[in-house]
């Protein structure tokens, strides 16, 4: 039985054309830092920016700016820039398939981040770390990584971060054939993009779980996710996600034998891989294409109808060569061992016995080597069918009993129960987070209108307490009146009485007053008596 590859991009991100006009227009903005910078720690970012910038467009100059950035921090002892630089000169090694050399860069900088405390970065180079024994097939070391990086993650409570090393701890359990432990790992992942709200990793987890259960053989399950993966992907206009995914539907048009349509969404994968210079995406596709050309021509053979396979065969054979070559230049050994099988396999079909058992034995070697139990099962079946067709009985019978081991270790019934557990947890941890933010909605509402009826309960009772001290001050006032208008009209009776007294006083006075001039009256003579006795006085000698 032949598994069809499927891709697995995880947290990849794509812009479109304008990418390379942004591009640009940053590298001259931080051309111009450059020239206005002095030789600081700012200088050692911006170079280090700059040469990310030149990555995949002229690497050239991005290894020169990379060099210079390295250069400075060492002369100023910034730890931080030396470590950063590590992890980019890492980067432009695996960019050119030199996997030991990134492998060290990575080291280094996992080392430094280490002694210097810098968690974040440390997890970050030991995720490295893990991706490249994970192309090695070191599945046990590449698990080691992830899990270091998970717990570093975890202290730090960086839930973009633990989603990102499940992501690869489900990986490296799909290439061992573990797909139970995959697809737990998987509904963790789906838990958390969930509750970051982040779309892209939530189409990418949908498509991986679809991934699983495709190589389960559950194309029904398989189609659901990727179906749901493919949706969001359109949605968010993620290019390499929807490449994914069409290469996903490919494998079910396959597995249904409707070969055409299979090869038709494989081409449209392949294309787009092709653009972004996927080498792990084109490498998988022409695999599955290969795998399409083989089946159909394997059934042209078996339903008799006079056409021969041979051209089929042929486009198969360059399709694997293809795929071989690409796995070999990024030292994907599970692709290796995989794309092995399929030609031996091959080769068997066509009756070229020996070059037949030269692969399958350099796959079977392999995949023991990476752990991978699925390609292990698969290449002992392959080998069983190539001895049997050469009469080889005792050969065949040995490696028929290693596959059918292999076989049930991979889908026993215990296993389907458990991922059948982890889909129900998910479903149930899903159903009950709804109804725990339905009630916390609730609750919110019943805590804003009880707030609301203790702050009408309290402007009531405020206003209360207003009306209350308002009347107290006025019943105040109107005493306070009350007393002042007593008061007043005791004064003003008193000044009336006083005035009475006055003018009886004054008229007393006035009687007087006349009185006396009626006295003086009489008593003084009259100005004519005095005037005439005058007179006559004057007129005597």
């Amino acid at each position: 039985m032949k598994i069809l590859f499927n891709c697995f991009l995880f947290f990849s991100f794509f812009c479109y054309a304008p990418k390379a006009i942004a591009q640009q227009l940053n590298i001259d903005s931080l051309l111009k830092e450059i020239a206005a910078q002095k030789d600081d720690t700012t200088k050692v970012k911006t170079l280090r920016n700059l040469s990310i910038a030149y990555k995949g467009v002229e690497n050239g100059l991005g290894k020169k700016y990379l060099q210079e950035s390295f250069s400075l921090a060492t002369r100023l002892n910034y730890k931080k820039g030396i470590i950063n630089a590590y992890l980019s000169m890492g980067e432009y090694k695996e960019g050119e398939e030199k996997l030991a050399e990134a492998f060290d860069f990575y080291n280094k900088a996992f080392t430094l981040a280490n002694e210097e405390g810098y968690k974040k970065i440390a997890a970050g180079a030991l995720t490295k770390k893990g991706i490249l024994h994970r192309l090695r097939g070191e599945y046990q070391q590449a698990l080691e990584c992830y899990n270091a990086a998970l717990k570093i993650d975890e202290e730090q409570k960086e839930k973009k971060y633990i989603a990102r090393d499940y992501g690869n701890i489900s990986v490296v359990y799909w290439n061992q054939g573990n797909y139970s432990k995959a697809i737990e790992y998987d509904f963790k992942i789906l838990r958390l993009f969930e509750e970051l709200k982040d779309q892209n990793g939530i189409a990418t987890t949908l498509g991986n779980l679809g991934s699983v259960y495709a190589s389960q053989g559950d194309n029904k399950k398989a189609l659901e996710y990727y179906l749901k993966s493919l949706e969001i992907e359109k949605a968010q206009k993620n290019i390499p996600g929807v490449a994914r995914c069409y290469a996903n539907v490919g494998v079910l048009y396959a597995n249904k034998k409707e070969y055409d349509k299979a090869l038709e969404y494989y081409n449209n994968a392949l294309s787009i891989y092709e653009v972004l210079k996927n080498k792990s995406g084109v490498a998988n596709c022409l695999g599955n294409m290969g795998l399409v050309y083989e089946l159909k021509g394997t059934d042209l053979t078996k339903n008799n109808s006079g056409n021969k396979p041979d051209s089929l065969y042929d486009k198969a054979l360059e399709c694997y060569f293809k795929a071989l070559k690409m796995d070999e230049e990024i030292q994907d050994s599970r692709g290796i061992a995989a794309k092995l099988g399929y030609i031996g396999a091959l080769y068997t079909t066509e009756k070229k016995y020996k070059p037949a058992e030269t692969y399958l034995l350099k796959a079977l070697d392999l995949s023991y080597k990476i752990g991978a139990v699925d390609l292990r099962r698969d290449n002992e079946d392959f080998l069983q069918l190539l001895y049997s067709e050469m009469g080889n009985e005792k050969k065949a019978f040995m490696h028929y009993k290693q596959m059918i081991m292999l076989k049930d270790s991979l889908s026993n019934e215990e296993q389907n129960k458990e991922q059948a557990r982890y889909e129900l947890n998910y479903e149930f941890d899903k159903k009950e987070a709804a109804l725990k933010a339905e009630q916390e909605k609730k609750d919110v509402i019943t805590k804003a209108e009880s707030k609301k009826q203790r702050l009408i309960l309290l402007f009531i009772s405020l206003v209360l307490i207003l009306v209350f001290i308002f009347s107290i001050f006025i019943l105040r006032s109107l005493r306070i009146t009350r007393k002042q208008k007593q008061l007043i009209e005791i004064k003003n009776k008193e000044t009336e009485a006083q005035k009475a007294v006055i003018e009886e006083k004054q008229a007393e006075i006035l009687q007087s007053i006349h009185y006396a001039k009626r006295i003086q009256q009489s008593l003084l003579p009259t100005e004519k008596y005095i005037a005439r006795n005058l007179t006559a006085l004057n007129k005597k000698p």
